[in-house]
């Protein structure tokens, strides 16, 4: 199953606190998720998000952040699974239709994230960070799994409560090379 690319977001990476102590492999967070690693404070207030509240190039990411900032922020796309989970069902997700600029060859593949969405503005809740759920599972050094199998099997628990409320998504977490 193809994955779609979703759009661009620059977050501040945070490294973990004293909160996964039993978790020193993990250096970075790069969750989906705003908690750990946030996305600029304001970006909606510029009302240049898609319809999935990323960004459809990394021109229109990066200028949601005050230049004088930028240096702090680091770019991520993300490819969303065409599904979402709830009580571990599996139902169809129509991604609307998007214009979203092709990922070029500056980026990485980190891992993948299972993360809630209530509606709203954005994507909630990562478990893995946000839930203090990376101990249950085999998480690399981004805070993500591996496959998207994995992933997959995080969205069916987390969503007959293993993680916040709501319904979950899986996504292919892609980082800009410095």
């Amino acid at each position: 199953m193809d994955l779609t690319l979703i759009g661009y977001l620059p977050k501040r990476v945070e490294r973990p606190a004293d909160w996964l102590p039993d978790m020193p492999s993990i250096d970075q967070i790069c969750s989906v998720g705003d908690c750990f690693s946030p996305a600029p404070e304001d970006r909606i207030i510029f009302w240049k998000h898609n319809a999935m509240w990323l960004y459809d190039d990394e021109t229109t990411a990066m200028s949601v952040v005050s230049p004088e900032l930028r240096h702090e922020f680091t770019l991520f796309a993300y490819k969303i699974f065409p599904f979402l989970f709830n009580d571990k069902d599996q139902k169809t997700f129509n991604i609307p239709e998007l214009q979203v600029t092709p990922l070029s060859q500056g980026y990485t593949l980190i891992g993948y994230d299972a993360v809630s969405w209530s509606g709203g503005t954005g994507f909630n809740h990562s478990p893995l960070s946000c839930n203090l759920r990376a101990p249950d599972y085999k998480v690399n050094r981004y805070c993500l799994v591996e496959t998207l199998e994995e992933a997959i099997t995080m969205a069916k628990d987390f969503s007959t409560g293993g993680g916040e409320l709501g319904s979950y998504f899986v996504f292919e977490v892609w980082k800009r090379n410095r």
